[in-house]
């Protein structure tokens, strides 16, 4: 057997020209989950690697952790479709397309009305007593009033922002924004309060950075101690990410159609294009300030 069929190699070579094209939380997944390919079949030939043998590895870790067997089953695919495309497996020789995956449990995500307007208010007060700092919060508010991910929301930069047409416009990647999904240029419409939001928040002197750290004038690299101390005084417990789920949420309180709700998350994904027609201009726009309005708990 070559050294360049084994599972060992392609699992390297995954990580080196795949990987990096993923947002960084994905990269730390992905490298994660080789660590069980190269642990149960490092020197392994890749076309030797049978439905049997997935299977099997698959049932050892659902035994300890059901979710992780999954993504492990998925990153599996991932690796012998590039050895397929490589002719170092034969075509449609996937070997996990028959195995079952566990069943995930559904999981509430999102601040319900009640608990926003907590979650509003104790950010009013920390802010109020300067506990968090106007950056930070303006930071949360991209992506509880906008619906952005946490990694557009910390590269935020103003020449990204048209105040003219209400929207945001940048490349998810290249060498600005190499850490982001995506591709093409996003354009995010912004409802009114996020706007005003936006041009409110506090210039930093030679930083290009809308919600930038004060001490540093870099972008933020974690927002967990400020939403922390948010958290505590509404008495809610959260990610970072729920935040961009509760305005998904409170767009379709709204009754927005899921076309809607797509085009003011900018959903850029293939299943997610395939699923919705996005929205743009002025509808996308009025889509959004419906959207944040409910954000606020001012639906309408």
């Amino acid at each position: 057997m070559s050294s360049d069929t084994s599972v060992r190699a392609l699992v390297e070579r995954y990580l080196l020209e795949e990987t990096p094209l993923k947002a960084p939380k994905t990269q730390q997944q992905d490298a994660a989950y080789a660590r069980h390919l190269i642990a149960a079949w490092g020197d392994v030939g890749i076309a030797d690697i049978t439905p049997r043998a997935v299977a099997a590895l698959h049932r050892q870790i659902s035994a300890r952790a059901p979710v992780l067997a999954n993504r492990v089953l998925s990153f599996i695919s991932q690796v012998c479709k590039l050895a397929e495309r490589d002719d170092r497996r034969g075509p449609n020789s996937n070997p996990t397309t028959a195995i079952r995956r566990n069943r995930e449990p559904r999981r509430t995500n999102f601040l319900e009305p009640a608990m926003r307007e907590r979650f509003l208010a104790a950010a009013s007060a920390e802010l109020a007593a300067g506990t968090i700092s106007r950056s930070a919060w303006t930071l949360i508010c991209l992506m509880m009033l906008a619906g952005l991910r946490w990694s557009d929301a910390r590269l935020l930069r103003w020449d990204e922002v048209d105040e003219a047409k209400g929207v945001l416009r940048f490349h998810p990647r290249g060498d600005l924004r190499a850490e982001n999904k995506g591709g093409e240029q996003r354009v995010v419409p912004l409802s009114d309060e996020a706007l005003d939001l936006v041009l409110k928040s506090p210039r930093v002197p030679q930083c290009p950075y809308v919600a930038a750290a004060p001490r540093t004038g870099l972008p933020y690299t974690d927002i967990r101690k400020p939403l922390k101390r948010i958290c505590e005084r509404a008495g809610v417990k959260l990610t970072p990410h729920w935040l961009r789920h509760t305005y998904g949420t409170a767009a379709a309180e709204t009754g927005l159609s899921p076309d809607e709700i797509a085009a003011v998350l900018g959903h850029s994904s293939n299943a997610s294009a395939g699923r919705y027609v996005h929205l743009a201009g002025r509808a996308a726009r009025s889509a959004a300030q419906r959207a944040g309005a409910a954000s606020v708990g001012r639906l309408q």
